[in-house]
């Protein structure tokens, strides 16, 4: 395999903080294309997060959805007006036909992102058969996400069941995704499409852990967390020494998009079926994107190891906190 390009981009790209406040760094490596090796599987992920994340700047940077939402008198002929006058400024050269397409095009977006910021839809709460609807989607139930089987106790909980048992947290805890408070084990109702981007309807709703839920909060993209390093001194998962966690957000996207076991032979495992988890595939470097898969417990090459004692676990993710 040749590494001629990876070699000049890796010795003509520096990537530390001290070029990261110099326009002519910043505008160097902009112009350097990151090679495809570098991204490993998930580069689909990468590029596809990054790209809706570019296109809505460059949307917002038309026309503010949030000014336009916020008077009642504008409408869709209004941002249509707005759009097509940048248009044309970008566009001077081009005829009226394509300038006209694309701004019918840039239109529909974003008057789609006025009508979910003046629609503020109020939460959607699950009534009996809803809950019961969703519970009976696939036996046992599992959280869409991560596929974590919801134990009787915490049907009957998310039933409101009288006379339930109470739900036990488990002693030994998954050191990458640790379920600690009573919540994380519990069943939730969860909007796949946050509320806050416009999401709802029944059709949008799914069963998810509590620690799923709420690490996935309102968050879209890989890029909206940001990751500090904890120090984790000395902690093994098995043969490996870690030196910190992946961030919660991080698996969740990971988990959530793949859906499905990556062992290198096939499973074909997914969270509507199994458990799934997340590990590194080398296990030198930092649990971020580039380095995380997905495996269920059968495939899993630390499953004997992943799991430790709750008051250790607790202890390491209070650091990171």
């Amino acid at each position: 395999m040749a590494i001629d390009d990876e070699i000049h981009f890796v010795a003509g790209t520096p990537i530390g903080p001290a070029g990261s406040w110099d326009y002519s760094a910043v505008t160097a490596m902009s112009l350097r294309s990151v090679p495809e090796i570098f991204l490993g599987d998930q580069q689909s992920i990468l590029r596809g997060d990054q790209y809706r994340l570019w296109l809505r700047w460059f949307f917002e940077g038309l026309v503010s959805p949030l000014a336009i939402a916020r008077n009642a008198a504008l409408e869709r002929l209004d941002v249509y007006a707005v759009v097509l006058k940048r248009i044309e400024l970008l566009y001077p050269m081009v005829d009226s036909p394509r300038r006209r397409d694309l701004t019918e095009k840039i239109t529909d977006h974003i008057f789609a992102e006025v009508e979910r910021i003046r629609l503020s839809v109020a939460r959607d709460f699950a009534d009996k058969a809803t809950k019961l609807a969703l519970l009976a989607e696939r036996t046992p139930p599992r959280c869409y996400i991560c596929g974590f089987a919801f134990s009787k106790g915490a049907q009957d909980a998310f039933l409101r069941v009288k006379g339930r048992e109470a739900v036990r947290l488990p002693k030994l805890v998954d050191v990458f995704r640790p379920r600690l408070l009573d919540r994380d084990i519990s069943i939730e109702i969860e909007h796949v499409v946050p509320v806050a981007a416009g999401g709802h309807g029944l059709d949008n709703l799914r069963l998810a852990c509590g620690w799923c839920n709420k690490h996935k909060s309102s968050k879209v993209s890989l890029y909206e967390a940001s990751h500090v390093p904890p120090k984790i001194p000395g902690f093994h998962v098995g043969a490996h020494q870690i030196h910190e966690l992946p961030h919660p957000f991080w698996t969740i996207r990971i988990l959530a998009l793949r859906g499905q076991c990556r062992h290198s032979a096939g499973c074909d495992r997914t969270a509507k079926t199994a458990e799934l988890f997340i590990s590194l595939l080398d296990w030198q470097g930092s649990p971020n994107p580039m380095n995380l898969t997905v495996f269920c417990q059968e495939h899993d090459p630390i499953a004997a190891d992943r799991f430790h004692a709750a008051s250790k676990v607790a202890e390491l993710w209070g650091e990171r906190r």
